[in-house]
C-alpha cells in the first residue's frame, strides 16, 4: 500500500492519469500535485500564489491526453501544463465555487459545476464559455456535485438533486432520475461501459445504478 504525503490541508479531488502511472491531487491548502504511484513519489507540488489562494482547489482532473490538466478555485477553472506547471488559460463565468469537473473524451470539452447550480462548457480550442446549464426556473437550486461525459462525448451527466442526462447536441435534457426519498443527494456520478447505465455515488453509502 502506498501513502501519498504533499498537502497541509483536505485533499479535495484527485484524478488518474490515463496510463494509470500518475496520480493528480487538489487540497484545500490551495495546491495541487503530481504523484508517482509505482513508488509513492511526489513530483510536483504546485502552490498557488498567495493572492489566488481563495478557499483551497475543490477539484482537478487529467485532460485525455496526459498532457494538461485543469483546477478549480473559487470560481475560476485553469488549465495547466503538467509538466511546466504553468498556466495554459483561466475561465472564469460561474457565480460561486466550483465544486467539480470533467473533460469530454474527444479532448475538445471541459464542463463545470459550482455551487450556483449551473453547468457551464468551455471549448478548449477558442477558449470561451459556449453554453451554459440553468436549474429550472422557480425550482431548488442545490449545488452541481459532479459532472461526467459519456465516452461518445454525446451525452453529459451531473449530479445536483438528482441525476440530469443531457443531449450534448441538442443541449436537451433525455432522462433525468430524481432524488429518491431520504436518499443523500448524489456526490458522484459515472457512465458504465457502453453508456448501458449510469452510476450514481452519495455520501450516505449508497451507489444507485440506472439503466439506459
Amino acid at each position: 500500500m502506498l501513502t501519498l504525503r504533499a498537502h497541509a490541508g483536505v485533499v479535495s479531488g484527485c484524478s488518474l492519469h490515463t496510463t494509470g502511472d500518475y496520480l493528480a491531487t487538489a487540497s484545500a491548502d490551495a495546491s495541487w500535485a503530481l504523484f508517482d504511484l509505482h513508488n509513492g513519489a511526489c513530483l510536483v507540488h504546485a502552490v498557488a500564489a498567495e493572492g489566488d489562494a481563495s478557499g483551497g482547489y475543490r477539484c482537478v482532473g487529467f485532460h485525455p491526453d496526459g498532457l494538461i490538466l485543469a483546477t478549480g478555485m473559487g470560481a475560476v477553472v485553469k488549465v495547466w501544463d503538467v509538466k511546466s506547471q504553468s498556466s495554459l488559460a483561466a475561465f472564469e463565468g460561474h457565480g460561486a465555487a466550483l465544486t467539480c469537473l470533467a473533460f469530454s473524451e474527444n479532448g475538445y470539452y471541459l464542463a463545470t459545476g459550482a455551487a450556483d447550480a449551473t453547468v457551464k462548457l468551455w471549448d478548449l480550442r477558442k477558449l470561451k464559455n459556449f453554453h451554459t446549464i440553468e436549474p429550472p426556473a422557480g425550482a431548488a437550486s442545490p449545488p452541481v456535485r459532479a459532472v461526467c461525459f459519456d465516452f461518445s462525448a454525446q451525452v453529459l451527466a451531473y449530479a445536483a438533486d438528482g441525476i440530469c442526462l443531457v443531449d450534448t447536441k441538442a443541449w436537451a435534457p433525455v432522462a433525468t432520475f430524481p432524488q429518491s426519498g431520504a436518499a443523500a443527494a448524489p456526490t458522484a456520478v459515472g457512465f458504465g461501459p457502453g453508456g448501458t447505465f449510469v452510476a450514481a455515488a452519495s455520501a450516505d453509502g449508497v451507489v444507485q445504478l440506472y439503466g439506459a
